[in-house]
């Protein structure tokens, strides 16, 4: 992982600190949370999408065979096109549930000076290769406030769960054959999703948010077995920044910007697979509440 990933799950670790204390503090009386919202509707239905650009690699090993580390890029895989389906459930003045489903469209083409190995098969030096990465993941936290602050300024408290799917795949002529595809999914757990949500008003048009969650993993054991008992350690984090301009009573106009960060390693007598995905891109969305 690298430096600055390792410093967002350290502040997503300490985002859980600040929720459960956040939560113990808070009197019945509303003391120490925010006053209602005389403006929130009970539901919320968003849509959202990005073009991003896309960096990392894919490690594919299978028994003594070890995969070569192959870079999103050089496979050609430079962007994807994501697109999110959310819900908001309002359960009171001072919490409320959020899920989102996001999906990834992402393949590309490349080709390298050598032979390759990916999944037990051995590819052919300066074939074309046709790769696609499919990545999806589904999120649900329970959103609470922690506090105000200035002129209607909200912190909040996330906790949640994230599952992620993932499926890649590599297509072309093989010296010795193996499998074309390894199914992440197939090991995956759902995890636990940790975090801390900023809201300021911009008068009466909207509002200013940035948020920050995910969670980090290591060697845990999957309840799979695959050549002996799967491992998982997966990293988790991202950050949006955006703002949120008020259209009429119903609709909402979103955008801003949007970092995620993702690695999985799955590891067991006999495979070793190695997946990494840096994004960072702007996206737009459109809200409508009830």
């Amino acid at each position: 992982m690298s430096r600055f990933s390792k410093q967002v799950v350290c502040l997503v670790l300490a985002c859980g600190l600040s929720i459960c204390s956040g939560v113990v503090g808070a009197t019945e009386n509303g003391e120490g949370t925010t006053a209602p919202d005389p403006d929130a509707r009970k539901q919320a239905f968003t849509f959202d999408m990005q073009y991003t650009d896309v960096s990392g690699y894919a490690q594919v090993d299978e028994y003594i065979l070890k995969g070569t580390r192959l870079g999103l890029n050089d496979l050609g895989i430079d962007h994807a096109v994501v697109a999110a389906l959310g819900y908001e459930r309002r359960l009171n003045e001072v919490s409320s549930l959020r899920f989102r489903l996001r999906w990834y469209d992402e393949s590309g083409q490349g080709s390298f000076p050598g032979e390759i190995n990916f999944n037990g098969g051995i590819y052919q030096a300066g074939a074309t290769l046709d790769s696609t990465v499919q990545l999806a993941d589904f999120v649900f936290h329970w959103q609470r406030d922690l506090l105000s602050f200035g002129d209607g300024g909200r912190l909040q408290g996330l906790v949640g769960a994230n599952f992620t799917y993932l499926d890649f795949t590599v297509d072309g002529p093989q010296v010795s054959s193996g499998d074309t595809s390894e199914h992440f999914y197939a090991q995956a757990l759902p995890l636990p999703s940790l975090g801390l949500r900023v809201r300021y008003p911009i008068r009466d048009k909207g509002e200013f948010y940035a948020e920050l969650f995910g969670f980090s993993v290591n060697h845990w054991n999957s309840l799979r077995k695959e050549g002996g008992t799967v491992y998982l350690s997966q990293d988790n984090a991202e950050a949006n920044v955006g703002v949120r301009y008020q259209l009429g009573r119903t609709w909402q106009l979103n955008g801003g910007l949007r970092y995620d960060y993702l690695k999985i390693d799955e590891e067991s007598n006999e495979d070793g697979n190695v997946f990494l995905q840096r994004s960072l891109a702007p996206f737009i969305g459109i809200t409508a509440r009830f």
